[in-house]
């Protein structure tokens, strides 16, 4: 009985479990995304009685949920390190997100001191450019978060017997959402090239819209929209 024990646990794993693995993996990554926004709106809100919705998701570094937004975006860094995706260029596009997404936790950005409910902390790694840092780790982060949902979520088997209905309709979630974090990345930058308002909230919701983009993405790359009924490495 217990070499049978013994045995069961020094076991390999079977492909299919494995594959489950990832698939588990690819739907935290796509829930933390989408909860993030409204678990600090909701967290500064409720605990820490701050009403004022803040200038952008980032800000929330200098509020009650600094917590928060570090972890989360430290567990979404992690899991990105740790998946490997059907290819190798899965696994290179994610660690570099990966490395990235720690950049913007670790990197805060700048603290306005006009706006209500943000408090002066030191920074983990405190540098006067350190707000540089943050946009452009989190810019390049959506980028390629964007790219691969556009290009390899999409990929399809070469034998079209294997392109299944729902596989179609996948890819138009992955192209969609995809298209739309450009397009908010997009409209950010515009926004501050035409002179808008750090204070304003026009960041904090395409900042939103982006992470709710990908995390539908991940959701779906884990079939847990419109999965097929059979097991796919799509």
């Amino acid at each position: 009985m217990r070499n049978t024990i013994l045995h069961s646990l020094l076991a390999d794993r079977e492909p299919n479990n494995i594959l489950i693995h990832y698939k588990t993996l690819r739907k935290w990554i796509g829930l933390l995304g989408i909860f993030l926004p409204f678990v600090l709106w909701g967290g500064a809100k409720w605990i820490g009685d701050c009403s004022t919705l803040q200038p952008s998701i980032s800000h929330y570094y200098y509020t009650n949920m600094r917590e928060v937004f570090v972890g989360v975006l430290c567990a979404v860094s992690l899991f990105l390190f740790t998946y490997k995706g059907p290819s190798k260029l899965d696994g290179i596009l994610t660690n570099i997100a990966a490395f990235f997404c720690l950049g913007v936790a670790l990197f805060p950005t700048d603290i306005l001191s006009s706006s209500t409910c943000q408090h002066e902390v030191t920074p983990f790694i405190n540098l006067s450019y350190h707000a540089t840092i943050h946009l452009t780790c989190a810019a390049l982060f959506f980028i390629i978060l964007a790219l691969m949902s556009f290009f390899l979520f999409t990929r399809t088997d070469p034998d079209p017997a294997k392109l299944t209905e729902n596989k179609l309709k996948r890819n138009v979630i992955y192209r969609i959402c995809g298209v739309g974090m450009i397009l908010a990345l997009m409209a950010i930058l515009i926004y501050f090239l035409s002179g808008g308002r750090k204070e304003n909230q026009v960041v904090f919701y395409m900042e939103a819209f982006m992470l709710v983009a990908f995390g539908f993405s991940w959701l779906t790359k884990g079939e847990a929209l419109f999965p097929d009924k059979k097991t796919t490495t799509d």
